[in-house]
């Protein structure tokens, strides 16, 4: 602004009645507008996008989080699958054993047995597939 002003103070002696001051006066004030408004503009978008800045930095956060509960939830339906697959293949082996003419008495026990443990452990792999489902479709 002093700079303007200066230029201002530095005009031509014939001023013609003050038309030469007042155009300038006039652009000066138009100039100082400008300057303000984009001075003013460019504050708001720098909020705006330091707001933006802080939402995405939250919502990787949170993608963040998400993702280490996906990765833990896969882990432990994956632990508890391969304990399922195991008593399915003790099932089966047991099955083939109580299959000759001549069973253990032991084997209706033991293959009821094994047949409660597959439905425990089938359930307790629904429980570690429901959060892992979830976080795949949230």
């Amino acid at each position: 602004m002093t700079r303007l002003v200066a230029a201002h103070q530095a005009l031509p002696v014939a001023d013609r009645g003050g038309v030469c001051t007042r155009q300038v006066a006039a652009a000066e004030a138009q100039l100082l507008a400008a300057v303000s408004g984009a001075s003013s503009s460019t504050w708001t978008t720098m909020q705006g996008t330091q707001a933006a800045l802080g939402k995405a930095k939250d919502a990787m956060k949170n993608y963040d989080s998400a993702l280490k509960n996906y990765n833990s939830s896969l882990i432990e339906y994956e632990k508890e699958a391969t304990k399922l697959e195991a008593l399915k293949a003790a099932l089966d082996e047991l099955t083939a054993n109580c299959s000759i003419p001549t069973p253990p008495p032991t084997c209706a026990d033991a293959l009821l047995d094994l047949k409660t443990a597959i439905a425990k452990q089938t359930a307790t792999c629904e429980i570690k597939w429901v959060p892992f489902c979830v976080y795949v479709h949230a």
